[in-house]
């Protein structure tokens, strides 16, 4: 194929030359006084230019035909390398106890997914949920997208979670929130309003006495969410937790809902309560 487009190079080269020439004939025909000498000369010049390109439909088609076939081959290849990397992807995960499900562009890894961008800039980016909130973006490397990936489930759904310790949380972050809103128990309150709560009931003391960014522990929208999808077991004593999915509208705006992964895709919720055990 060098060759073709070295031909097709020259090919440009000579369409250049015969359409200043062609330009040169008009310009001479249309001079407001044509001097035939000029004529004769720049319209023999411009039929022996267009001679130079007489067969240039057979040159461009081989040559197009020879780029559609490469084309094509290259495209074959590349489904293959990508294929390869969500496999060895896969493979790793895997061999990590993590169950890989779904189709390229976008690959699930329990309440995890990766989304494969393919292109000059390729990259997967690793988000919390069906794309629901993007936790990082990793290079097209199968080691590192793994390596992220086991990261990430491993600090959000990590082996040990003591249930009754988390709703005793729950249940004091659900109280200052009825005191902030003015509201009794068994009131709904906004679910934000909770993680709020809950995000200053999970700091050190070290925070609590000297309230600097170095000791903030960082506990937001993810782990707030993770935590709740991992209750199994919703009551504390009398009082039962309950969530109230929100309407179309909520889930407009962050500051009104929550994403919150149920089996198969989880929901989004508006607000929270303790409601008394029947």
């Amino acid at each position: 194929m060098d060759d073709q487009i070295a031909q097709f190079k020259k090919l440009s080269s000579a369409f250049a030359s015969a359409a200043k020439a062609v330009l040169e004939a008009q310009k001479a025909m249309n001079a407001s006084k044509p001097v035939t000498q000029n004529i004769q000369t720049t319209c023999e010049k411009a039929a022996a230019s267009l001679q130079k390109i007489s067969n240039a439909d057979t040159q461009i088609a081989a040559l197009q035909k020879a780029l559609t076939a490469r084309g094509t081959q290259a495209r074959i290849e590349l489904e293959k390398e990508r294929a390869l990397l969500a496999g060895l992807v896969a493979k790793a995960l895997q061999a990590q106890g993590l169950r890989v499900e779904g189709n390229l562009p976008l690959l699930k890894v329990g309440h995890l997914s990766l989304e494969f961008v393919f292109g000059a800039k390729g990259a997967c980016n690793i988000w919390f949920g069906p794309k629901i909130n993007r936790l990082a973006v990793c290079g097209l490397d199968a080691e590192q997208i793994a390596a992220k990936t086991c990261e990430f489930h491993s600090s959000l759904f990590a082996a040990e979670f003591d249930e009754q310790a988390f709703l005793k949380k729950l249940r004091k972050a659900y109280k200052l929130a009825l005191t902030t809103a003015g509201k009794g128990d068994g009131d709904r309150v906004p679910i934000v309003a909770l993680m709020t709560n809950m995000a200053f009931l999970m700091q050190k003391p070290t925070f609590l006495t000297d309230p600097r960014r170095e000791s903030f522990t960082p506990y937001g929208r993810v782990e707030f969410a993770a935590d709740l999808s991992r209750l199994k077991n919703r009551t504390i004593g009398e009082w039962t937790l309950r969530l109230d999915v929100a309407t179309m509208v909520q889930t407009k705006r962050l500051e009104d809902h929550l994403w919150i992964p149920r089996n198969p895709d989880g929901a989004h919720y508006a607000t929270a309560s303790f409601v008394k055990v029947q």
